[in-house]
């Protein structure tokens, strides 16, 4: 189990997402998190998993084991909203492959639960489909 953690906001030339990993460390913090998104220039950025070599993916792997847990933050955008669920979960799908690859233990995805009853056999589907992704890459959600 892990105590503490704290999420790295890489701000792009001012804070260097590797130097706040270390510092995080450095400060005895056990868990690490950091947004999967390319995020806003000049205000925050995340770590963009289209743009992640497998060499990075590895390389992030190795960086990131020293922490008892890691924990990726899905893009906002890809709400979980009940007419949205087939784009969000083809647009996850590589969100949770990242993850699971760079040995995350939980991937943080936002949504809006349905409100109407018709909508809750499609709900479970994709909760369904999306614990099924999240078993084979070996995290959370």
């Amino acid at each position: 189990m892990w105590g503490i953690g704290f999420m790295v906001w890489r701000i792009g030339e001012i804070l260097d997402f590797d130097a706040q990993v270390d510092w995080i460390r450095d400060a005895g913090f056990d868990a690490i998190s950091f947004h999967a998104s390319p995020g806003l220039p000049g205000k925050w950025r995340g770590i963009d998993p289209s743009s992640t070599t497998s060499s990075e993916r590895r390389r992030l792997r190795d960086k990131l084991s020293e922490f008892a847990m890691c924990e990726v933050h899905a893009p906002f955008n890809y709400e979980l909203l009940p007419d949205k669920l087939p784009s969000v979960l083809d647009q996850l799908a590589p969100i949770i492959r990242f993850a699971g690859e760079i040995g995350a233990s939980i991937l943080t995805i936002h949504g809006g639960p349905p409100t109407e009853q018709g909508d809750v056999e499609s709900w479970q589907r994709a909760l369904d489909r999306l614990d099924a992704m999240a078993g084979e890459a070996g995290i959370r959600l």
